[in-house]
């Protein structure tokens, strides 16, 4: 398990911030009137506008709130599950009322050719709460995975767990992260969860899947987070996906989905701007025959009790048709006072430009901080069947400003690609 910190020591790089929103700041405490004095009881040299309060400074950095394991990797041929070395975290929430936040990503690739290779799964307290598979069209071939979690209403400590199974094969994980961290007092969370199989019924038609009703403290911006595994399951018909929100928009397109019989998380992370009146966010799906959604989830929380939370998206499709990474989504942070944590999301999708959205050829994404790649985040599919989203997530401890950017190319420019519903979140978390 690695708890510490990630420090970046490189110079941060001017650019275009989304939507900036400020943390909770500091208001100086005013001065205290302890009433009349005698005069004649001060030295004849007193002068009292030299007096000026003392600056203490920014908070110091006590060590990371968060706790995290990364460059996780595992290779194993075995069909029961096996952990991932050093791919657990425990956590222990200071109250009952605290509500922490887990992310998880990583790469799964296989040395077979199948519809179902492997399974990915992450247990928390030895209770099973998210799953992923791939199909496998070329051997080696990584195909990215993530998940999200939430914890509350609880004072025990949480082991969050990574584990791997081969169906066929040599199955493999790498650049696995598993990433806790505690929202702030104030979030105003609102979270809804279906870890059941849901049957997406035929017609062609969008259905209600897992709902998410509340009503905001006051206005104000939120971060919705929601995640859910789709399979063509238990017949050989696609199954698309999508978020909607109150204001009836609809969210991606073209829709997320699967045409294939293997579970892929389908993730996504938009800010909105809420009034503090009753809101409606909820998963649809539509299947010509049928479909199944399970490990659903859907979360929203307030940005502004956050330290600094800044964002930035770009839902609408951006065709590409060059072997050349192409940037969809840049963000560049503000540096803090001092040292800080900050959790950063990073998610794109990629879809076919000219045939079926779910059948293309040659993506690659690319999620980079600082001009560099996070390590292995790189995704070709040269068959892909599949339209979920890639996401990598990233805790870091700074006191710089660092870039994030993401960026899509196409293995054969013949066949373009629509990169879509690129976003870029990052959270500077508190001092202790």
């Amino acid at each position: 398990m690695v708890t510490g910190a990630i420090v970046l020591f490189g110079c941060g790089r001017v650019g275009f911030v989304a939507l900036p929103i400020d943390g909770g700041g500091r208001m100086d405490s005013p001065e205290h009137d302890a009433g009349p004095r005698d005069s004649g009881d001060l030295p004849d040299t007193f002068q009292p506008d030299a007096f000026q309060p003392v600056d203490a400074g920014p908070e110091p950095y006590a060590g990371p709130r968060f706790v995290a394991a990364t460059d996780l990797a595992l290779t194993t041929s075995s069909g029961p599950f096996v952990a991932v070395p050093g791919g657990s975290i425990t956590f222990t929430p200071g109250s009952a009322d605290d509500a922490w936040v887990v992310l998880l990503s990583g790469e799964l690739l296989s040395t077979e050719i199948a519809q179902r290779v492997l399974q990915v799964r992450y247990l928390i307290n030895d209770v099973e709460r998210g799953i992923g598979e791939q199909q496998n069209e070329v051997p080696g071939n990584p195909t990215p995975w993530a998940h999200f979690d939430v914890v509350t209403g609880t004072t025990e400590p949480q082991t969050v767990r990574l584990e791997l199974s081969a169906t066929s094969g040599a199955a493999t994980i790498r650049n696995g992260r598993i990433i806790a961290f505690p929202l702030p007092v104030g979030a105003d969370l609102h979270f809804a969860e279906e870890l059941a199989t849901r049957l997406v019924p035929g017609g062609d038609v969008w259905t209600a899947g897992l709902e998410l009703a509340f009503t905001p403290v006051a206005a104000g911006d939120y971060l919705v987070l929601s995640v859910v595994n789709a399979s063509e399951e238990p017949t050989s018909t696609s199954v698309a996906v999508r978020m909607v929100d109150g204001s009836a928009m609809t969210w991606s397109e073209p829709p997320m989905g699967n045409n294939r019989q293997f579970w892929i998380p389908i993730v996504f992370a938009r800010s909105l701007r809420l009034n503090a009146s009753a809101q409606r966010l909820a998963f649809e799906g539509r299947s010509l025959v049928s479909g199944s959604l399970r490990y659903a989830r859907i979360a929203a929380f307030r940005l502004d009790g956050f330290d600094r939370a800044q964002t930035v998206e770009d839902p609408a499709g951006v065709v590409v048709d060059t072997s050349a990474l192409t940037t969809t989504s840049t963000l560049v942070t503000d540096a803090p006072p001092t040292t800080r944590d900050h959790i950063v999301l990073q998610c794109v999708a990629v879809a076919g430009a000219t045939d079926d959205p779910m059948l293309m050829r040659g993506r690659v994404t690319e999620l980079r901080l600082d001009g560099t790649a996070q390590a292995g985040v790189v995704r070709y599919n040269t068959s892909d069947s599949a339209l979920g989203s890639d996401c990598v997530f990233t805790a870091l401890a700074t006191d710089r400003s660092f870039r994030s950017d993401n960026a899509v190319a196409t293995t054969e420019p013949a066949r373009p690609v629509v990169a879509f519903e690129s976003v870029i979140h990052v959270l500077r978390l508190h001092p202790r």
